[in-house]
């Protein structure tokens, strides 16, 4: 019978089993320590990339200013080195005025009437023209020419005429009925009863009314206004349209002319109403305020360290007219000139200076590049961390203020 072997070690299939899971730990473990790294890397290359991304520098400084003031007497010319300019426009303007005086249209009544002639003896009788006849109505007619009324040929045929009449006094009223006649002036004579008159119709053409008249006083008062609106119209008008274009308009070197004036009425029309025009020129004599502007900056520097600069906005001038020519376009007044100034400064050349530098050495290149002429500074790193101002000069901010 053949002896079992015995083997006093592990097979190897154990063995290699239990070499395999102590690699894996091993693993297990170095893994670990790899994510904890990259961990704690990940804010390292955030402010990392903060600083060198979004860190800046603003600077704002407020420079010592010094205020000048300087007065000029000066003359402007039409061919001068500060020019004066004559511009000229024209208006027209017309409006509706009412008539104030009043009078009375009227019309007289008129027709005809039949004269009768039965005086005896017979003879023919002459009336003379403006003879005078009373209706029975009380209302007074005038023939209008002579007449000569025939002889009666008969007791009961007396003589006639028909003649025209005109009415003694304007009215609707004169337009009466046919109606029977008498002659005043013939009262008391023979011929009273003798001599009478008869209308057929109606007269006709009276009337009466008020009715507003044009007076020269209207008239005149029309003018005065218009002129003055005009005037006043086209100075407003002027002086807003040199404003806008830049130019300086002098009290006093603006000349108004009346170039036409008329009324549509005559004094003594009778109407209600009138229309009255005005046409006007204005000329002006200006210059134009950047000239002066310009030679107030010159002067100012002329007179002040040429490594100055204005301050924007600082600029005031004040003029007084001394002599105005508007003939020959000379204008002399005394021109008041004041200004700040302060040291001038290449500020893009400044910030490249502010590059890579710290919150003392950014302070000392600014009083340095004002020569020492701040009146305050303020300096600002950002994020708060940061202590130096980046590399690139499209971070630095530099800004002036003036008080």
């Amino acid at each position: 019978m053949a002896k079992k072997k015995i083997f006093d070690i592990i097979p190897p299939h154990l063995i290699h089993c239990k070499k395999s899971s102590a690699v894996k730990g091993k693993k297990k473990e170095n893994c670990k320590i790899s994510g904890l790294f990259y961990i704690c890397l990940i804010p390292v290359v955030v402010v990392c990339v903060l600083y060198f991304s979004l860190g800046s520098l603003s600077v704002t400084v407020w420079p010592a200013t010094q205020t000048l003031s300087f007065q000029e007497t000066m003359t402007l010319s039409l061919d001068g080195e500060i020019p004066s300019f004559f511009i000229e426009e024209e208006k027209e303007l017309s409006q509706q005025f009412l008539s104030t005086g009043s009078g009375s249209n009227e019309g007289l009544a008129q027709g005809k009437i039949t004269i009768y002639n039965k005086y005896q003896p017979y003879q023919p009788i002459t009336l003379k023209s403006g003879t005078h006849f009373l209706s029975d109505s009380g209302k007074y007619f005038t023939i209008k020419t002579k007449a000569v009324i025939p002889a009666a040929t008969g007791s009961s045929k007396p003589g006639s005429v028909t003649v025209n009449v005109l009415a003694a006094e304007s009215g609707e009223e004169y337009n009466i009925d046919a109606s029977n006649f008498s002659v005043p002036k013939l009262a008391g004579t023979d011929l009273y009863y003798s001599i009478y008159a008869k209308s057929t119709s109606k007269m006709t053409g009276g009337f009466e009314s008020s009715v507003k008249v044009a007076t020269q006083t209207d008239i005149d008062e029309a003018e005065e206004f218009l002129t003055k609106q005009a005037i006043r119209d086209l100075s407003d008008s002027l002086k807003s349209k040199l404003v806008g274009q830049g130019f300086v308009l002098v009290e006093g070197a603006l000349d108004n002319t009346i170039l036409e004036a008329f009324s549509s009425a005559k004094a003594g029309s009778e109407i209600p109403n009138f229309d009255y025009t005005v046409k006007v020129k204005a000329k002006a004599l200006v210059f134009k305020r950047s000239d002066l502007e310009r030679f107030a900056r010159e002067y100012i520097f002329s007179h002040d360290q040429p490594d100055r600069a204005l301050v924007d906005g600082s600029l005031a001038l004040g003029y007084n007219l001394k002599s105005l020519d508007s003939s020959s376009g000379e204008i002399t007044f005394e021109l008041d000139i004041s200004g700040k100034t302060y040291p001038a400064i290449n500020q893009n050349e400044l910030s490249l200076q502010l590059r890579k530098r710290n919150y003392a050495e950014t302070e000392e290149k600014i009083y340095s590049a004002f020569s020492e002429q701040v009146s305050d500074l303020e300096i600002k790193f950002w994020p708060f961390w940061v202590k130096k101002s980046p590399n690139n000069q499209k971070k630095i901010h530099l800004e002036l203020k003036f008080n």
